[in-house]
């Protein structure tokens, strides 16, 4: 039987592993030989090695970053030292992490700092601004999600061709992506999204984050519905200004790759195939999630 292990990557890593029995072997594989290869001290010494490989580069294995990279040449030195061809497969994927905790806090005019979370593929910046809703927002929420605020142009007021401003969005209905954009377009220098606050159901109501599906240029950052309600009727009642500050880096084409490793020997008809992401978070080394798997 021949075996291939691939550890590839398209923000997460794989491994296969595959074994070929010979043409006149019966179609029942008998895997007992390969289960009991597999042992506990065995998983945790690779897992050990993992997790020195990100201690020496911050903490983390994320793919496109020096962590990843070392990931892969341990798994290739692994592989080719127990007797495998292996080869890697390098492309490029959009890569973004967050590199500080956001910050939002109301400066007038009541000093307030919230609890927040910057949204995958947001910008860069620290915008001081006033606030302002879009046209649309749903307050008090209805019995079953109903809001579409921001999911089109004309839900934007404008924003000052001077004056830095800072667009509230309620969540519902379409993307956040769809939502921050209209945002950009309609010149605003930040956004904060806040959750719908559907009664009784506790997902629509907690701080909310997301991903925005690609890169958008300004701040975007989310409130839970309690504090986006209490923000939003803060601005109606007047001029309110917030401070806006998210730090994250954006790579268009980070470069990474595959690693595929294939027995010398085998039945190429009857192949099997094992795969495990080799990757991890941007925020922590990935033994669990997947160094165990790898």
């Amino acid at each position: 039987m021949r075996r291939l292990s691939v550890f590839s990557v398209s923000l997460a890593a794989a491994l296969v592993a595959v074994w070929a029995q010979p043409a006149s072997a019966v179609d029942k594989v008998d895997t007992a030989k390969l289960r009991d290869a597999v042992t506990v001290g065995g998983i945790l010494g690779h897992e050990r090695a993992l997790q020195r490989i990100a201690n020496q580069n911050d903490g983390t294995r994320a793919s496109g970053t020096p962590g990843y990279a070392a990931s892969a040449n341990y798994v290739k030195t692994t592989m080719k030292a127990a007797g495998y061809t292996v080869k890697e497969q390098p492309f490029t994927f959009p890569f973004f992490r967050e590199l500080a905790e956001p910050k939002l806090s109301q400066l007038t005019p009541t000093a307030t700092d919230y609890e927040t979370a910057t949204f995958d593929y947001s910008g860069s910046g620290d915008v001081t601004g006033t606030v302002v809703p879009t046209k649309d927002v749903v307050i008090p929420p209805t019995a079953a999600p109903s809001s579409t605020s921001g999911c089109e142009a004309a839900d934007f007021t404008p924003a000052s061709a001077t004056a830095r401003q800072v667009a509230l969005i309620q969540r519902g209905t379409c993307t956040f992506e769809v939502k921050a954009k209209n945002a950009v377009a309609a010149g605003y220098d930040a956004v904060i999204f806040f959750n719908e606050g559907t009664p009784g159901q506790p997902e629509r109501n907690v701080l909310v984050t997301g991903t925005l599906g690609s890169i958008v240029t300004i701040p975007v950052v989310g409130l839970s519905f309690a504090d986006g309600a209490a923000l939003y009727a803060a601005a109606q009642a007047g001029p309110v200004t917030v401070r806006v500050v998210t730090s994250t880096e954006y790579v268009a084409k980070a470069a990474t790759s595959n690693v595929i490793a294939e027995t010398k020997g085998g039945d190429a008809n009857k192949v099997l195939v094992v795969g495990a992401h080799l990757d991890s978070v941007p925020a922590g080394p990935g033994i669990n999630d997947n160094g165990s798997g790898t």
